[in-house]
């Protein structure tokens, strides 16, 4: 247990383990397929770790936007734009872009992630990985639909069926 670390993401813990399963010549494909899943998995991560700080902000600001026209005028500070609908509105949008944002990296990441196990603990030959690693990475790297998005059915809806 001593090669794997609490302060790893998955990934790089995934990644770590392949390179010591395949050290040898016979396994240079596998690690192959994995790295490239594992450069996905770590760029989705790291739009995942911005789109969270941006939603994070955002949200907040949501929170305290409306006590700031308050605290403003206390100051003798008052300015229309702190009051405005329009910008708290504004900031609302934003900050639901932010998070349905950093939701699409998230699970951008976590797809990754699994394939990741899946080359590692499937057992497939590797034409037969290389062909289903390919078709999902096309269907993860079609990025972010808005479409889709909307037009998604409540997971409540599906159960009813």
């Amino acid at each position: 247990m001593a090669m794997f670390s609490a302060n790893q993401t998955s990934a790089s813990m995934l990644l770590d383990y392949g390179r010591k399963r395949w050290q040898d010549e016979a396994g240079a494909d596998h690690l192959a397929l994995l790295s490239d899943l594992y450069i996905k998995a770590r760029s989705y991560a790291l739009f995942n770790k911005i789109a969270f700080v941006f939603a994070l902000v955002t949200g907040i600001a949501v929170l305290v936007w409306p006590s700031v026209a308050v605290i403003t005028t206390d100051f003798g500070y008052k300015r229309a734009l702190f009051e405005s609908a329009v910008v708290q509105t504004t900031i609302t949008a934003v900050a639901a872009l932010a998070f349905a944002i950093y939701g699409h990296y998230k699970r951008q990441q976590v797809s990754a992630e699994n394939l990741m196990r899946y080359v590692l603990f499937s057992g497939d030959p590797l034409p037969v990985l290389f062909e289903r690693i390919s078709r999902q990475m096309s269907r993860i790297d079609t990025g972010f639909n808005f479409g889709d998005e909307l037009t998604k059915r409540p997971a409540v809806a599906d159960e009813e069926k």
